[in-house]
């Protein structure tokens, strides 16, 4: 019986013996279970490809639930290309060995940087043949103005060291790289994978475009007005091994602007300093967006490495609307565009990004219709005119006349202040002043039309973001009555008939008496 009991006890202790090694193997091979991990991109673009690539491995001895030494090793293709790199430019050929490479970088992020920024560009640019290990694209539209509210996620993934590219944004994006790789837990006492989330640094670019700036951005103006235009825009930010570092500002005016000659500036920027740029060196001029966008007033071709340093650029020219049909009167204005063409994948010499703003300019049109003023029906010609910002007519404006009846304002040589209305079917009566600005304007006739008296005193005429019409009327020419006029006119006429009569008769008796004395 004790034998037996003895045996029982044995079993029991060996059973529970057995159940102590399978929690330890269970405790062993727990990582087993989780050691694949997950990683979250964050502070993106909606519509954005975001590509990882494992660059490394990392060694871990499931048995005794530890990693080991080295905890890194170099993916082999990686490994390779590094040491074919001795005697090079780059030569990187040290950092072949992960140890020697972690050492010089510990404490010097900014060699850690460019490393990887050079392995993002042999990548890329297909030296080494490393293809992604994942690829996702991040929810929602792309947009702009930028939004960087999306992220994505990443799960199942092998321990390692992954090399994070995005493309297709409007931002420039940076290569980043994240360790998903075990952590030792103290609470737990167990190595645990890691869970990283990465909020991806990025350059953003963005451009805008203002009118008249030192007028509060007035955009209402005429056709003897200088136009100013300014363009700001951010430098983007390339890393030295980026393949691609284009980086392009093209206006493109309608028809009815004309450039200003010589009257383009370019300034780099930091802060509130301001340096102007020199054509030739830091840009081109150029009169053709890249990569076949299409034809432009002017482009500048930015050579980014002379201006990599500065934050923003600056672009300040001027303009002229034409004195001529192209200059739309109120309506949609008269359109002035502006195009920031550049490189958004930066390993990628193919990629390309546009960003758009737009201003436009107003300027209106003053018709006025000369007619009688009892019937007006009947439209008067001959009448002339000036037009000043004086109630009394002085310092007049100076218009061009363009055709009959039609006239813009203008400081060319040729432009006189006497406008008159048309004489011609079609415009018969009428005068358009065109190219004025917002305004209060006086008219005043110099010359009547034919049989009418001339109005001496000014009209007044208003112009408020619309084009609008006057109606100018003129009084035929008349004369008072004159008193005791007929009875003058009736004694006149008697006064003939007596003298006729008696001439008659003075003819008469001299004939008598000359037959008397024949006889």
């Amino acid at each position: 019986m004790k034998t037996r009991k003895k045996i029982l006890k044995s079993i029991s202790v060996l059973l529970m013996a057995i159940i102590m090694l399978n929690l330890i193997s269970l405790r062993s091979f727990a990582i087993l279970i989780t050691d694949r991990g997950s990683l979250k991109v964050s502070n993106i673009e909606s519509e954005v490809k975001v590509s990882l690539y494992k660059l490394t491995k990392t060694n871990y001895d499931y048995e005794v639930d530890q990693p080991i030494y080295p905890p890194y090793e170099w993916d082999d293709r990686i490994k390779t290309y590094l040491e074919t790199t001795e005697g090079k430019e780059k030569d990187y050929s040290s950092y072949a060995d992960p140890e020697v490479f972690a050492k010089e970088v510990e404490t010097n992020t900014t060699k850690a940087a460019d490393f990887y920024d050079f392995l993002a560009s042999v990548i890329k640019g297909e030296e080494i043949e490393v293809e992604p290990t994942a690829v996702k694209e991040s929810p929602g539209v792309l947009a702009f103005p930028v939004e960087t509210n999306s992220e994505v996620e990443f799960t199942d993934l092998e321990m390692g060291t992954y090399l994070i590219i995005i493309e297709n944004g409007y931002m420039v994006y940076r290569p980043t790289v994240v360790n998903i790789t075990p952590v030792f837990n103290n609470e737990t006492e167990q190595w645990e994978m890691s869970k990283p989330e990465v909020e991806i640094k990025a350059s953003n670019i963005g451009i805008d475009k203002t009118v008249n700036e030192e007028q509060e951005g007035d955009n209402k103006v005429s056709t003897t007005d200088i136009i100013n235009f300014d363009i700001r825009t951010d430098v983007p930010q390339y890393l030295e091994n980026s393949l691609a570092k284009e980086y392009y500002v093209s206006d493109k005016f309608s028809e009815s602007l004309t450039l200003i000659e010589d009257s383009i500036k370019v300034y780099g920027v930091n802060g509130t300093k301001e340096s102007l740029l020199r054509q030739g060196i830091e840009y081109e001029l150029l009169t053709q967006r890249p990569n076949e966008f299409g034809e432009s007033t002017f482009t500048i071709k930015f050579d980014y490495e002379e201006i990599k340093e500065y934050e923003k650029i600056h672009v300040d020219y001027n303009v002229k609307l034409n004195e001529d049909e192209t200059t739309q009167m109120a309506g949609e204005g008269n359109p002035n565009h502006v195009y920031l063409d550049y490189s958004n994948n930066p390993y990628d010499e193919t990629s390309w990004k546009t960003q758009e703003d737009e201003e436009r300019v107003y300027t209106y049109e003053l018709t006025i219709t000369k007619v009688d003023r009892d019937d007006h029906n009947i439209l008067l010609t001959g009448a002339e005119f000036i037009l000043s910002e004086n109630p009394d007519g002085t310092n007049p404006m100076t218009f061009k006349k363009y055709s009959d009846g039609v006239y813009y304002k203008s400081n060319e040589e040729g432009a006189n202040k006497t406008i008159e209305v048309g004489q011609e079917e079609g415009n018969k009566g009428k005068l358009e002043l065109r190219g004025l600005d917002n305004g209060t304007y006086y008219l005043l006739e110099t010359k009547a039309p034919n049989e009418y008296n001339r109005i001496t005193t000014s009209k007044e005429l208003v112009v408020n973001n619309e084009n609008v019409g006057y109606i100018v009327e003129n009084v035929k020419t008349f004369q008072l009555p004159i008193t005791g006029g007929m009875g003058t006119t009736v004694l006149t006429v008697i006064g003939s008939v007596f003298i006729l009569t008696g001439l008659v008769l003075i003819i008469i008796v001299n004939r008598k008496s000359k037959t008397k004395e024949e006889k």
